[in-house]
């Protein structure tokens, strides 16, 4: 019977006792833990994204530049082709050709 009375007691009392405060800041920083890494999760996934945009950017770029190098190498030969018709025409008059500027 004193056993009982022992463990009855022994019962009330932790029951009483209720949360600590040590138990409060325990879980705060189990909370506060847990979207730490949520965040670390999230800001992982962002970075992949962003990774993958960076790529195609470059990418994009890249094949811009190469572009535009052929086509500044093809204007570059054609404006030698018309230098070369200009410079190989003759003219059989007497008067010099001369441009004049359009009046307003």
């Amino acid at each position: 019977m004193k056993y009982f009375v022992f463990i009855f007691l022994f019962g009330c009392g932790v029951t009483a006792q209720g949360v600590s405060d040590e138990s409060k800041e325990d879980q705060e920083l189990d909370m506060l833990l847990k979207k730490a890494q949520s965040n670390i999760q999230v800001q992982a996934t962002l970075q992949d994204a962003a990774t993958k945009e960076q790529k195609k950017i470059v990418t994009q770029t890249i094949s811009q530049i190469v572009g535009l190098k052929e086509e500044n190498k093809e204007l570059k030969i054609e404006l030698n082709e018309t230098k070369a018709k200009f410079d190989s025409l003759s003219f059989d008059t007497i008067v010099p050709f001369q441009l004049l500027p359009i009046p307003r």
